[in-house]
């Protein structure tokens, strides 16, 4: 991994939040209760954000940005902050992805990992910042099985 990578942005994209796919997601993650909203408009689940990975061509991937190889890569933490209520069906969010950090460790039972961490801003129409996700990503050393 490019530890000068920390600091790169990728291209904005645009995420529309559907309402349908709003509904799926619902579903998939069994998430408790009716998602039931008077006005077709419901707000989004929290961890709907991370489905950003699905709308962009691959320009804000941050493995790929800072060079991470994914053969000996792993999901390691993600979190979602809100700035206001979520995002509602129906939204249009304009997001970018900067890697806020690259640093280096070494494991409990030898071998270095290296960690990533990028944050995606999503804003709204009118440029206010919505959302931001912070997502940790590891490349394990040579010294991990």
């Amino acid at each position: 991994m490019d530890a000068d990578a920390v600091g790169m942005t990728s291209p904005p994209f645009t995420m529309l939040v559907e309402l349908g796919k709003v509904r799926e997601f619902h579903r998939a993650v069994a998430a408790p209760g009716p998602m039931a909203s008077p006005d077709d408009t419901p707000c989004v689940l929290p961890t709907f954000l991370c489905t950003q990975d699905l709308w962009h061509d691959g320009s804000a991937d941050p493995l790929a940005m800072s060079g991470l190889d994914v053969s000996r890569g792993l999901h390691a933490e993600q979190e979602f902050v809100f700035f206001g209520p979520p995002p509602r069906a129906g939204s249009r969010l304009t997001c970018v992805t900067r890697i806020e950090e690259v640093f280096r460790k070494s494991g409990r039972r030898g071998g270095d990992m290296t960690f990533m961490v990028a944050v995606t801003e999503f804003r709204d129409g009118r440029g206010r910042l919505v959302a931001e996700s912070r997502k940790t990503s590891v490349e394990l050393g040579e010294g991990h099985a």
